[in-house]
């Protein structure tokens, strides 16, 4: 559709169109193809008629794959995110989207697929997979200064451990932080702990689910005067619907208990120790059809994002928030987009 009657002739968009067809062909079965053109430019008056040649070669399908490097995670881990199926169809789009899959997984910092030279049958071929692992667990150290909303001054220091091969394939971290506010009142102001495991594969489908818990300790507001406890937990997961969708459901529950309420605050809340709850639905839907995240010439970017909190849910507070996004691109002049 690229070429169009008429238009100035451009070989570069030729070749390109070349690849177009060629790339088609190798995601329907036909790595093997060859694809010519001839333009003619010796005819007749300006008109230069282009001719393609298309030899698709046999029907390729897939063979088995080995891998390579397996040692610290087991081998499924790798195997799971493959989309190449022995005795399918030979598509070049399962192979990119092996290697994508790879690379999202998070186990692995370097791979290499590709078809194995002791391959004997080119119509069913073999393919190898070599992986470099990383390290099953991390320990992360963040330490800071600046001024924050209460503090002209306030550091913070937090402090986290990662394990990757938790029973198998699973994840779980745990962290904690601390804000200390610096100055004629100098104490801590803040600190959080964390605890957080995620299923990468829920029910054998490469579906993710996430499940944290936060916990505040009682500690006095750094504002007012009167000590808070909270502890949340939420429940999110994920999948995506080819290239550009993807759609993530959430539960959150957020706990917050004050004591020692004095003044106004006792007054309007009714005593000197209030707790209160929320409950949180989310959802949210993201489609990307940009060419390029970066400079984008064409495609959209559209996002919808729905949180109900309270209702059936119960808790406090009963609303819905919606924030749709959209935005589209087009190149209207050489070096312009709209």
């Amino acid at each position: 559709n690229r070429l169009e009657t008429g238009r100035l002739t451009n070989p570069l968009e030729i070749r390109g169109v070349v690849f177009e067809m060629k790339s088609y062909l190798a995601n329907n079965g036909y790595p093997y193809a060859v694809v010519t053109y001839t333009l003619d430019t010796l005819g007749a008056g300006s008109a230069a008629p282009v001719s393609f040649s298309v030899e698709s070669d046999s029907l390729v399908h897939f063979g088995s794959v080995k891998i390579e490097g397996s040692v610290k995670f087991p081998e499924y881990c790798a195997r799971r995110e493959l989309k190449i199926n022995e005795g399918s169809v030979y598509r070049r789009d399962d192979i990119l989207n092996s290697q994508r899959r790879l690379f999202e997984s998070g186990y692995y910092s370097t791979f290499q697929l590709r078809q194995s030279p002791q391959s004997a049958d080119r119509l069913r071929p073999d393919f190898s997979l070599s992986l470099t692992e990383r390290k099953p667990a991390a320990i992360t150290v963040r330490t800071g200064a600046g001024q924050s909303t209460v503090r002209d001054l306030e550091w913070t220091a937090s402090a986290g451990y990662l394990r990757r091969n938790f029973l198998g394939s699973r994840r779980y971290d745990v962290s904690a932080s601390y804000g200390f506010g610096l100055g004629k009142d100098s104490r801590l102001i803040t600190h959080s702990y964390r605890l957080s495991f995620t299923e990468p594969w829920l029910f054998d489908r490469r579906v993710p689910l996430t499940i944290s818990t936060t916990w505040d300790p009682t500690l006095r507001d750094p504002v007012q005067d009167f000590k808070r406890t909270a502890l949340s937990v939420s429940a999110l997961t994920s999948s995506n619907f080819g290239q550009t969708m993807r759609a993530t459901l959430g539960f959150e529950y957020v706990g917050v208990k004050l004591t020692e309420l004095t003044g106004l605050i006792a007054d309007s809340l009714g005593g000197t120790t209030s707790s209160a709850s929320r409950r949180k639905l989310s959802f949210t839907f993201r489609r990307d059809s940009r060419d390029s995240i970066f400079v984008p010439r064409r495609g959209s970017l559209t996002r919808i994002n729905i949180q109900y909190y309270g209702g059936i849910l119960g808790g406090d507070g009963n609303f819905v928030k919606i924030q749709p996004e959209w935005s589209s691109y087009q190149v209207i002049w050489p070096g312009w987009i709209s």
